[in-house]
């Protein structure tokens, strides 16, 4: 696993109270590229997604395309063996966020949604996941 970080102090979001950031992971098997994520708080990419979507999204019924039409597009993708299926591809939509506090002591908030999808772009599984109080 490769990853690559840069938050800051200041510019972005923090006037909200949300340190700026962001965080690129690549992930790798033999030496092949088996999955990548990216997440920023940063307000000019942004990848907070709605999750509220998430229920429209149904196993066997969904297609891939109706997924980044209802939450955008993403910069995740995984690739076996980072799901179960070595026929399939799935998209990750993934945000995560620090709020600011004393000496690092901020809340640290993350979500992901992981969404499987075979050759044909059929939604096989949906996998999500957050720590976020509201989410």
């Amino acid at each position: 696993m490769m990853t690559y970080s840069f938050a800051t102090a200041t510019g972005g979001a923090f006037a909200s109270g949300v340190v700026p950031g962001r965080t690129a992971y690549y992930y790798f098997r033999d030496g092949v590229l088996v999955g990548k994520e990216f997440t920023s708080s940063f307000d000019t990419d942004r990848t907070d997604f709605d999750a509220g979507k998430i229920a429209a999204i149904k196993e066997g019924v969904t297609i891939v395309g109706d997924v980044v039409s209802a939450l955008g597009p993403t910069e995740g993708e995984w690739i076996y063996p980072m799901i179960p299926r070595p026929n399939e591809k799935a998209l990750v939509y993934l945000h995560s966020e620090v709020h600011a506090g004393p000496f690092g002591s901020g809340a640290r908030y993350r979500k992901q949604l992981v969404v499987s999808y075979d050759a044909d772009g059929l939604v096989t599984k949906v996998d999500y996941t957050s720590n976020k109080p509201s989410e």
